[in-house]
């Protein structure tokens, strides 16, 4: 029988313009590696067709709960 995973919680703020968004709940996922395809997925998700660019670049900064930034992941 396998054994269950430990979930950890993972935060995906915001950062644009040096402004951030901070994501309070987070989500629980076994691992980083989890944590960042979930942002690449919803990067992929948000990114809408060009519409002659855009100011800035936006990111998704990954953190545990500690508040440790552990990957950014481009959204734009």
């Amino acid at each position: 029988m396998p054994k269950p995973s430990r979930l950890q919680r993972f935060h995906f703020n915001i950062r644009k313009n040096g402004n951030l968004l901070i994501d309070r709940d987070g989500v629980l996922l076994p691992d980083i590696g989890d944590a960042i395809a979930e942002a690449l997925l919803c990067a992929q998700l948000q990114r809408a067709p060009s519409q002659g660019g855009g100011s800035g670049r936006k990111l998704f900064e990954i953190m545990d709960g500690s508040g440790k930034l552990l990957a950014t992941v481009p959204i734009d």
